[in-house]
């Protein structure tokens, strides 16, 4: 399968709910994405530099948590 990559001239804003497995939790995150480079980057990538925010956002290891949800909505 091909990979996704998002645009690199666009802003997105990103709805995410991220889930803990240790504390059996969800929470909605809003976040902004540009691309850092100028280059087009993966979803794949992006969704885990995004779930390494969110992680760090709720005090828990990146490994201990997963994607319910996300959406790139461009802004």
């Amino acid at each position: 399968m091909p990979r996704l990559n998002l645009n690199p001239n666009i802003t997105y804003n990103v709805k995410m709910r991220v889930g803990v497995h240790s504390r059996r939790i969800e929470q909605d995150h809003t976040l902004t994405y540009r691309s850092p480079d100028g280059r087009p980057h993966s979803v794949d990538d992006v969704l885990l530099d995004l779930r390494r925010a969110c992680a760090r956002a709720m005090g828990v290891p990146t490994i201990d948590t997963y994607v319910v949800d996300c959406r790139f909505i461009p802004a």
